[in-house]
């Protein structure tokens, strides 16, 4: 459960093969592209972000939609999608999975390139390559297209590509092309900037869940 939210979320929301040149691309344009995006995103905080997650395995076929939503300010997060609630207070990640009553702990990742929600719109800045593509259209909007390469080749997943949409200069979708066929992909529906949230927003309150088994995985 833990790699495959963290897979899906960029959200860790994230089966091609890449050739010489792609992966060794450092685009200055499509970091400026991403400098800006990250920059005026970074000012709307506490920053909530409504989005559909799909899931796609072309090889068994599954499909997966599910709504959720998220509400990020610095290092911490709450994140509600389907049957799990994630809270991180900025020292540790309490997952709460609905469908087993059970509540895991874990420590915050401090891989360089780790994929988790608080680093949606910031993790292209260490550990990838980057280039910027060919504008997509759809539906009649235009979207600028960013793919990011991860310089750790044995990452479960070959690519990431981002669509910000060209005239709003906002991030559309994520995009995680996994080695395996599975594709994660986020839309973002909406961001709703500077939300009113108090001291003890980030926080998990234990109470509402009274039942639940306390997994604790920190090392």
């Amino acid at each position: 459960m833990k790699l495959a939210f963290y897979s899906m979320m960029f959200f860790m929301c994230m089966s091609i093969a890449l050739n010489a040149q792609e992966t060794n691309v450092y685009d200055p344009n499509a970091k400026k592209l991403l400098d800006d995006i990250s920059t005026s995103t970074k000012g709307m905080e506490p920053l909530k972000v409504e989005f559909t997650y799909l899931l796609d395995n072309k090889a068994t076929k599954v499909k997966e939609t599910n709504q959720g939503n998220i509400v990020i300010e610095g290092s911490k997060y709450v994140l509600n999608m389907g049957k799990i609630q994630m809270f991180c207070d900025g020292k540790a990640v309490y997952t709460y999975l609905s469908q087993n009553d059970e509540m895991q702990i874990n420590n915050i990742s401090t891989e360089a390139d780790a994929l988790n929600p608080a680093t949606l719109f910031t993790a292209y800045q260490k550990g990838f390559k980057y280039a910027l593509k060919k504008d997509e259209v759809i539906n009649g909007t235009t979207y600028q297209v960013v793919e990011l390469y991860p310089e750790n080749l044995k990452k479960k997943y070959s690519k990431i590509q981002i669509l910000v949409n060209k005239t709003k200069k906002q991030i559309y979708s994520f995009k995680t092309f996994g080695k395996d066929g599975t594709n994660y992909e986020i839309v973002v529906k909406t961001l709703g900037a500077k939300v009113k949230v108090d001291s003890k927003f980030f926080a998990v309150d234990m109470s509402k869940f009274p039942n639940a088994e306390v997994v604790d995985l920190r090392e």
